[in-house]
């Protein structure tokens, strides 16, 4: 086969047809990685809730819950204990 008749794979076809990737979802996809390991630096320290730690990231309170619920539902924190109204996150630490 020579290049002009080789097969696309899917994902050329997909690229083809919706153009890649545009700057914006590569921003939207830097700053979803920097907000996940922002909350993971910040529980390594020490467990927190919810509003602290948009406090220390300088996000809002949704922002980290919508995160927080999703590393909870990949396994990564857990729910350590209350304080006052809130749940207290902390990195779940898999014994062995």
């Amino acid at each position: 086969m020579n290049k002009s008749t080789t097969a696309k794979k899917p994902i050329q076809i997909f690229r083809d047809r919706y153009g890649g990737s545009t700057e914006e979802l590569r921003e939207h996809q830097k700053n979803t990685r920097r907000i996940q390991r922002s909350i993971l630096d910040l529980l390594s320290g020490s467990p927190m809730t919810i509003p602290q730690m948009a406090e220390h990231i300088d996000e809002t309170t949704e922002t980290i819950f919508f995160f927080t619920i999703a590393l909870k539902r990949v396994g990564e924190i857990i729910e350590t204990d209350t304080s006052g109204d809130y749940w207290v996150y902390g990195l779940f630490k898999e014994e062995h």
